[in-house]
């Protein structure tokens, strides 16, 4: 964070950091008063990007990490909107962009947990857009991210069987897109784009939804993922 401080100075801003578990509720209202305290009452961009995976046959998972996925990569959503939206009603002003994932589209071996995360982070995300639109506040604009791989580390030897479809994503690109899609005040962002595939499959026959799951290589990708996380819950 102090780097891309420095970064962000370096061109004239002001910046503010702040370190939070973003599962841990009151923390997330803490440091919400302080930011409005420190940069004022509304904030014009939310993006709820926090996210863990364990990488792991389901049956082989530790229970305190499946249950830790899902207050991050979805129950911290909760409370970030919950700190954060009021204001942008009042002002009738903000944008909110859920980076979920294509893992919450389809059922992945190896990330049962992790896909029930980012499914519930869609759904989630569709609730609270429906709930803005019967407040009748058009200057909130919402923006839903479902990448594929991102090469971040995170997802160190996760392979992609077709890469000339499904490439492992460069951070730089992915961030590039995000901001254009938010520009451009769009709904949906899937990348890449072959991945829109993914949101009707589950009205096919599960027969040809496997075929094409096969094709794409979605049960293999996490063959050799390296679990990149060093310490145990309990550790910390």
């Amino acid at each position: 964070m102090k780097a891309v401080a420095r970064e962000v100075e370096g061109i004239g801003a002001r910046v503010f950091t702040y370190k939070v578990d973003v599962s841990e509720r009151e923390r997330v209202y803490e440091v919400a008063k302080q930011m409005r305290k420190d940069v004022g009452k509304s904030v014009s961009v939310l993006v709820n990007n926090a996210g863990i995976v364990a990488g792991k046959p389901f049956l082989e998972g530790d229970d305190a990490y499946s249950l830790k996925t899902m207050e991050v990569n979805v129950i911290a959503h909760f409370w970030t909107i919950k700190a954060f939206l009021p204001a942008m009603v009042e002002a009738n002003h903000g944008h909110i962009i859920t980076v979920a994932s294509t893992a919450g589209l389809v059922g992945v071996d190896g990330l049962a947990d992790y896909c029930t995360s980012k499914a519930a982070a869609i759904s989630f995300h569709e609730g609270i857009r429906t709930e803005v639109r019967r407040l009748k506040r058009p200057g909130i604009r919402m923006t839903l991210v479902n990448p594929y791989f991102i090469d971040t580390g995170m997802f160190t030897g996760a392979k992609t069987k077709a890469p000339i479809l499904l490439p492992i994503l460069q951070p730089e690109y992915v961030a590039t897109s995000i901001i254009d899609a938010a520009e451009k005040n769009r709904n949906l962002l899937n990348l890449p784009r072959y991945t829109y595939i993914l949101m009707v499959t589950n009205g096919v026959p599960a027969l040809v939804r496997d075929f094409i799951y096969d094709f794409m290589g979605i049960g293999e990708n996490m063959a050799d993922f390296k679990q990149t996380r060093t310490k145990s819950l309990k550790e910390q």
